[in-house]
């Protein structure tokens, strides 16, 4: 396994759970370096990165933003483990959020 571009990320299983972000050197650099340019992005500028990889190997890509609270206001929220599924008006503000209003998660 190489370890360039190695990266896991943990999201928060609940409310107050740390999210946990470990990777190789080069991993956490390319994810420092893509928060940066997201932070220095004009607002509601999507910036992606591509390929990072967990330690099995499989390519995924990270997707960054600037945002404001009141933007985040109604998408999905962050918690994976606490038994609420976010209801489709949710995933689509999310999507819609981060990718614009052409996009969405619910057929049709």
């Amino acid at each position: 396994m190489k370890e360039e571009g190695l990266l896991q990320i943990y999201g928060q299983a609940w409310e107050h759970a740390p999210a946990i972000i470990v990777g190789s050197a080069d991993g956490l650099r390319r994810l420092a370096a893509l928060l940066l340019r997201a932070a220095d992005s004009d607002p509601r500028a999507c910036v992606q990165e591509k390929w990072f990889y967990p330690a099995d190997g499989e390519g995924y890509r990270i997707y960054a933003m600037r945002a404001t609270k009141k933007e985040l206001e109604g998408v999905a929220r962050q918690y994976h483990d606490n038994g609420i599924e976010p209801s489709d008006q949710e995933k689509d503000a999310l999507v819609k959020l981060v990718f614009g209003a052409e996009e969405s998660t619910t057929p049709g």
